[in-house]
């Protein structure tokens, strides 16, 4: 899950999950560090859904490329100490009170996912009830 600091992602892990995730109330980032959350795979029980937390984008702290580079770090780990991770999709949180979403972020998303990827990013339109 990508986005700014404050879209949604970890209150989406924490109603998939049923867990609570630490979802924050401000648009302050409580997700400082790549997280994973486990959920069953309600199509075929044999697998199960794993869901990447990662710190929000417009961060105060750390700029976007310091954030890429963490996710990038963390999915090479995954690969060489867990068998391999097999990235199904990316799913894009963006609070529709924003507007329009920025080429900023569209210039990321191909970025982290190359040209062929982009047909499997998601773009989750958030906060609808703050318009």
């Amino acid at each position: 899950l990508l986005g700014v600091t404050g879209s949604g992602k970890t209150s989406f892990i924490s109603s998939v999950t049923g867990k609570d995730c630490g979802v924050g109330h401000t648009l302050q980032s409580c997700t400082a560090r790549i997280k994973l959350f486990k959920s069953p795979n309600k199509e075929n029980n044999n697998s199960r859904i794993i869901l990447i937390d990662t710190p929000g984008f417009s961060r105060n702290d750390s700029s976007d490329i310091a954030v890429l580079k963490e996710i990038a770090h963390f999915l090479d780990k995954m690969q060489v100490h867990k068998g391999g991770v097999y990235v199904r999709g990316v799913l894009f949180f963006h609070r529709i009170s924003d507007g329009d979403l920025h080429d900023k972020y569209l210039h990321l998303l191909e970025d982290i996912c190359g040209n062929d990827f982009l047909k499997k990013v998601t773009i989750v339109t958030t906060m609808w009830d703050d318009i």
